[in-house]
């Protein structure tokens, strides 16, 4: 099966659970920081801003990402190559969240939506650029992801915080992909920490 079929139905799905009803919630913002990577190997770092209209359904978020690059595969004077893959940019999301175990201190969460980034995607399918002296060559397309809009999905844990639970920390891993919309598409990853707070 060909997976880039399968890019413009799961578009359809994420717009569809995004658009779902909501329930009733107090609003919750959030602030953090993360690392980004690509293969296992840190790239970046990541600076998110969240907010639930929604408490536990719906979130709208802002991410920083910084320029990302990876270390070359070793050999002489390796340590002091890299490979550009991304300039910096913005992230911005929309998330359908579904909270697991809400009376527990610490509970599962899951999130599914659409982001849009803003870094000018390369065209075609290319190759990672040749490895270049730290930070003499500037990034100039995203090598990860050939579209602004992409899917996003989201999992990890939040840990209730005080007596009336009014602050969470949230512990979450994220990825971003096209679904095959392009022929671009080794996605983009984030591991964050992001402290919350239920607005009165």
């Amino acid at each position: 099966m060909d997976i880039r079929k399968l890019g413009k139905p799961l578009l359809l799905a994420a717009l569809g659970v995004v658009a779902s009803p909501m329930s009733a919630q107090a609003a919750t913002v959030g602030v953090g920081a993360g690392i980004a990577s690509y293969h296992n190997q840190n790239t970046g770092w990541v600076l998110p801003i969240t907010y639930a209209p929604r408490s536990e359904h719906y979130e709208l978020g802002l991410t920083f990402i910084s320029r990302q690059y990876r270390s070359p595969a070793g050999g002489s004077g390796s340590q002091n190559l890299q490979i550009n893959l991304a300039p910096a940019q913005f992230v911005a999301t929309v998330s359908r969240r579904w909270v697991l175990l809400r009376d527990h201190r610490v509970q599962p969460l899951l999130a599914f939506g659409i982001a849009y980034l803003s870094a000018q995607p390369c065209s075609g399918e290319p190759d990672l650029p040749p490895p270049a002296p730290k930070g003499s060559v500037p990034v100039a397309c995203n090598y990860l992801l050939g579209t602004h809009f992409n899917f996003t999905e989201q999992g990890g844990v939040r840990i209730a915080l005080g007596e009336k639970r009014d602050y969470h920390l949230e512990i979450t891993a994220r990825h971003f992909s096209n679904g095959g919309l392009d022929k671009l598409n080794r996605g983009q990853n984030a591991l964050q920490l992001v402290l919350t707070r239920r607005l009165p």
